[in-house]
């Protein structure tokens, strides 16, 4: 048995009502965030704009940004930083501006500014090397074009820099949110990139190879390394052909203990399996036990301390990290959207909750599930957060 069990529950703010020819019919992304005064929001991505409402009241929901085709949203709390991702373009706003704490600081809000030209494929935001850092990336003739900024302190920490170094502080470095931190290129296509700990970053590739590329960056050199991961050698060869077919996902860092040190293999995660790796991608385990079949295909993967969780259209799987054997199965109806910590820009610890950012400190996810009105077709779109229940 897992050491909590798992629940669904109704966020009140993110109730839709797609029966009407207005009416939403999906979510492209979540974030939640508390204020500087204390209050527990929630901001939902849509086709038309960005809503944002407080987390636990049912009408409170309000469309704060009129911005089209937004499929990514995240926030940086510590300067305030809201970003969009929309028709391809990536902006970031001054939360004051969006849902101001007072009218004093919504005047002082700073305009919103454009961090790309046009085709941005996606965006993270992750901590990497103590730093706050966010990566976008376009698409290029022959690859991909990683942009890498570092999250400046908000006005107020600024503010205080300046009372005790105002002869290198510059004179705009207040409206500014980002600054550079570096840019490299990868050949193919990338989907993704994982924020794993330890000044270690996985990018997620298309299908083909192992499907992710194990990437070091620093602010003066760029892109110190990046190889592709795992590596199969020719005792595996069709291993190496079904992780080639397979679509990549996630990686998750496992703890083991060994002669007194401890030491860390790698969870390599695809659609139908997973492979429990070394740090130089090798197998670390015989071969009948490096591999985990998850018994279907699944869409989303998340950390959770010592498990893992498995989102399907159908359920929700924990299974144990170090073993990758199933404690509990959560049945769900058609999941139609999954947005974890890493999806909301939230920093993602061991336990990998967004309780930090959001009312429950139990909150793990979101999920939106449609709830049919009647005989004549859909009427509600609910989103739920996935909360842990612990066992007394």
């Amino acid at each position: 048995m897992a050491p909590f069990t798992l629940e669904l529950v109704p966020i009140p703010a993110g109730r839709f009502d797609i029966s009407t020819p207005s009416g939403t019919s999906e979510i492209s992304c979540v974030v939640p965030f508390i204020l500087k005064d204390g209050r527990s929001m929630i901001a939902m991505g849509r086709k038309d704009g960005v809503e944002i409402g407080i987390h636990q009241q049912a009408n409170s929901r309000r469309l704060v940004l009129h911005i089209q085709n937004v499929t990514h949203v995240a926030f940086i709390p510590d300067s305030g930083a809201f970003l969009v991702l929309a028709d391809r373009e990536l902006w970031v706003y001054d939360i004051e501006s969006m849902v101001p704490t007072s009218l004093e600081k919504q005047r002082a809000a700073r305009e919103r500014e454009r961090l790309s030209t046009r085709n941005v494929l996606w965006f993270r935001v992750g901590q990497y090397d103590g730093r706050t850092l966010v990566v976008f990336v376009t698409k290029e003739l022959d690859g991909c074009m990683f942009h890498v900024l570092e999250a400046m302190p908000g006005p107020g920490v600024r503010a205080d820099l300046r009372d005790f170094a105002q002869d290198i502080m510059i004179t705009n470095t207040s409206a500014m949110f980002f600054k550079p931190y570096t840019h490299f290129e990868l050949p193919g296509e990338a989907r993704d990139i994982i924020f794993l700990g330890h000044n270690v970053l996985f990018i997620v590739c298309d299908r083909g190879g192992g499907g992710f590329r194990k990437t070091m960056i620093t602010a003066t050199e760029g892109l110190t390394q990046s190889v592709a991961f795992p590596v199969l050698d020719t005792d595996h060869e069709q291993l190496a052909k079904h992780v080639a077919t397979a679509k990549p996902l996630n990686v998750f860092s496992v703890p083991r203990a060994g002669s007194g040190v401890r030491k860390f293999e790698f969870l390599v995660c695809y659609d139908e399996f997973g492979l429990y790796v070394n740090v130089n991608g090798e197998l670390s385990r015989p071969v009948g036990d490096a591999i985990i079949h998850w018994g279907g295909s699944v869409d989303r993967l998340m950390s959770h301390g010592n498990h893992f969780l498995l989102f399907s259209s159908r359920s929700i799987d924990i299974r144990a990290l170090d073993t990758g054997r199933v404690v509990e199965t959560l049945p769900t109806q058609d999941i139609e959207g999954v947005w974890t910590a890493a999806d909301c820009g939230c920093e993602v610890g061991e336990a990998s909750g967004l309780g930090s950012a959001a009312l429950s400190p139990h909150l793990l996810a979101y999920c939106a599930m449609r709830e049919s009105g009647d005989c004549f077709g859909p009427g509600l779109l609910q989103l739920y957060g996935l909360q842990t229940k612990l066992d007394l």
